[in-house]
């Protein structure tokens, strides 16, 4: 016994020790992190219990963004803290880092059991209840144990029933007793198995629990400055460069949810490890996955999204996957990462052939290759796109940066250069110094005709900067959604370049950017002259519903430019609008929208009539009429390039067809037509 006690008390002692450890290194992390944000940030805050409550919120909407685990009372112990974390960093101690791992652990084990308890027996769905998937950094965490139970039963329900719909092809009140109950029996144990999947990686995540609560902590404390000023772990840096380069390395498949919840390949990309390998089909479904030397894991305990972003992890570089051919056959193929072109990130363009030539090119990011400062980005990709679809004597122009999310600030202003003779295309104000003017550096145009810009919510940063440059010197027509409104920049760097131990990475905000007005889109983002409506608009978080946004401002600085003729925006509205009252695809997207704002419903009848609309208005959107006004086609370069490449003609033959039949494309092109009709008469 003396034994087992001396035994269990030095563990408890190794514990300690191990646990103060964690918490102080945590603070050292933490207060290099603060000393480099106040040194390189535009608008550091001051260091007080204000900015310390920041910092505790943040912290823990970090841990449970989906508000499943904790709640308001398990968060009442640690409310000590929440004003103090200024005064433990000075302290050295953040022993509250160590309580809140242990408090999470606890409640993620909670969660387990309660998805367990929940699921052993049918639930009840005739209740008159609903689900709000509003969640927002401003909503709150449920009050009790009790509230967030009510929430996991309710989360539970809404992913049986969309199971269920999926892998049923009656509706599921018309199913008998004895169909309903094996079907719904199925359906729990699979939600289940993911969600026990999510939570055990949770508990066990590649780099350590405890690390990754420290990580949390520290990206806490950088996002207090800002929503857009980051702590990156190296791994993350590796991830955030891939992320803006066109191209990286990449297992080489994409993979997709079926109706049956099963996951299969669905693209296989030319020279990558997967398409060499000759052993993986599109269609093949994935039965297990093992990373590395690690254990095979069950491809039912994992979530598409989660997969996802495994696969695309840096962090995981060897995969070997189990799958299920067409015809039964069980094989397993070990695939290691290799270079290939991003296809999300790369740039495409297609030619709009009818009454008038009008080019079209998507930009989905301003991609560059930061370690090498020799490789052309997105500007250069653009101006080679361009020349090819003047040779097709375009009459003008549609530049998609729809779910653009920025990039590059250098390739931004490369690419709005490329539209105008010379100029000033913005001011900004970097950490310290005055606001200089950023002018275009290249004179002449590539391109002079008429231009579209798309954008929507997610249209950011770089995007929202060539939009409103070109917006305020009228040399193009801005059609879609309010866009984000982020209107900084950030660096990246590393935390201490002195220090031997490597403390991570810091993307800090250092500079402010302003329209050539002098007047700044932050919080505002940019106003389109023609506003679309769009499905995704309920789903968006702009700049503006961040609390720790820096607020917008105007500076003096005369930036002497000349804008062309204004456009008439006026005229090219109402008839825009016109349209719109008659179109059955905006009809159908306005319905859409307004559906995603509201609660989901969980009672069966409800439900079944709820996601027979959606799915109704979704299948008339995708599916709307092919247009007769063009045909989209490939430049003639492009097409003979393609003659010799099956596989990537095939998957540029997907992209125009979604073009093809895009109501939002195909209204731009309309206001092309409308605006170069315009000014035919307006010369005349």
């Amino acid at each position: 016994m003396v034994r087992k006690f001396r035994f269990a008390f030095c563990l408890t002692l190794i514990n300690s020790f191990c646990s103060g450890q964690t918490s102080l290194m945590s603070c050292n992390k933490a207060r290099q992190l603060v000393d480099a944000l106040n040194h390189y940030h535009i608008q550091p805050p001051t260091i007080n219990d204000v900015w310390s409550e920041r910092v505790f919120d943040e912290f823990f909407y970090l841990l449970d963004p989906g508000k499943r685990f904790l709640t308001v009372e398990d968060i009442l112990p640690l409310e000590i803290y929440k004003t103090q974390v200024d005064d433990v960093l000075k302290d050295n101690n953040c022993i509250f880092i160590d309580k809140t791992a242990v408090l999470l652990r606890k409640k993620l084990e909670t969660s387990s059991l309660i998805i367990t308890s929940y699921l052993k027996s049918p639930l009840d769905y005739s209740k008159n209840e609903s689900l709000s998937f509003a969640i927002t950094k401003a909503s709150l965490l449920p009050a009790n144990q009790k509230s967030l139970e009510e929430y996991w039963r309710g989360l539970l329900k809404l992913q049986i029933l969309v199971w269920m719909s999926r892998n049923s092809d009656t509706a599921l009140d018309k199913l008998s007793p004895d169909e309903f109950k094996k079907l719904e029996t199925s359906a729990r144990e699979i939600v289940k198995a993911k969600e026990q999947g999510s939570i055990a990686r949770l508990l066990t995540p590649q780099e350590g629990f405890e690390k990754t609560i420290e990580t949390a902590f520290l990206k806490a404390v950088a996002h207090s400055y800002d929503p857009h000023t980051e702590y990156f772990t190296e791994s993350e840096h590796e991830d955030f460069n891939l992320s803006l380069a066109a191209t990286g390395l990449s297992f080489g498949i994409e993979i997709e949810e079926d109706r049956y919840g099963q996951i299969k390949i669905s693209k296989l990309f030319p020279g990558g490890s997967a398409w060499l390998s000759n052993e993986l089909n599109l269609g093949d479904i994935l039965i297990d996955i093992k990373w590395g030397s690690g254990a095979p894991v069950d491809i039912m305990l994992y979530d598409l999204e989660e997969l996802v972003r495994d696969l695309n992890s840096s962090n995981r570089n060897e995969v070997t996957l189990t799958v299920k051919k067409v015809t039964g056959q069980i094989k397993t193929t070990s695939l290691v990462k290799t270079k290939i072109e991003i296809n999300e990130n790369s740039l495409k363009s297609f030619l709009l052939k009818g009454e008038k030539a009008i080019g079209y090119i998507s930009l989905p990011s301003f991609y560059t290759q930061f370690e090498d400062q020799n490789n052309k980005g997105c500007a250069d990709d653009v101006a080679r796109e361009l020349i090819k679809l003047k040779k097709e004597k375009i009459e003008g122009l549609i530049l998609d940066l729809r779910l653009n999310g920025g990039g590059s600030l250098y390739e931004a202003l490369a690419l709005a250069g490329i539209f105008i003779d010379a100029g000033p295309l913005a001011l900004i104000q970097e950490t310290g110094q005055p606001v200089v003017t950023l002018k275009d550096i290249n004179r002449g145009t590539i391109y002079d005709g008429p231009l579209l810009i798309l954008v929507n919510g997610f249209s950011a940063s770089a995007s929202e900067l060539v939009s409103a440059v070109l917006q305020d010197l009228n040399r193009a027509i801005i059609v879609g959604k309010l866009t984000y409104g982020k209107a900084t920049g950030q660096v990246v760097m590393p935390i201490d370049k002195n220090s031997r131990v490597k403390t991570g990475f810091l993307k800090v905000t250092n500079d402010r950017i302003y329209r050539v007005t002098g007047k700044s889109l932050q919080r505002k983002g940019v106003v389109p002259d023609i506003i679309l409506p769009d499905i995704l608009d309920p789903l968006i978080e702009r700049e503006m519903d961040f609390k720790n946004a820096l607020a917008a401002d105007s500076v003096i600085k005369k930036a002497y430019y000349t804008p062309l003729a204004p456009f008439p925006i006026k005229e090219l509205k109402t008839k825009s609008e016109t349209r719109l009252i008659t179109s059955k695809s905006f009809e159908n997207i306005k319905q859409a929208e307004s559906i995603f704002s509201q609660p989901i419903p969980l009672a069966l009848k409800k439900f079944n009539q709820y996601n027979q609309a959606l799915d109704t208005l979704f299948q008339s959107v995708s599916n709307s009429d092919h247009s007769n006004l063009y045909r989209v086609q490939m430049t003639h370069f492009d097409d003979s390039l393609l003659s010799i490449d099956n596989h990537r003609k095939e998957t540029q033959e997907e992209v125009l067809n979604e073009i093809q039949h895009s109501p939002y494309i195909e209204e731009a092109y309309r206001i092309l037509l409308d605006y170069i009709s315009l000014s035919k008469l307006k010369l005349k």
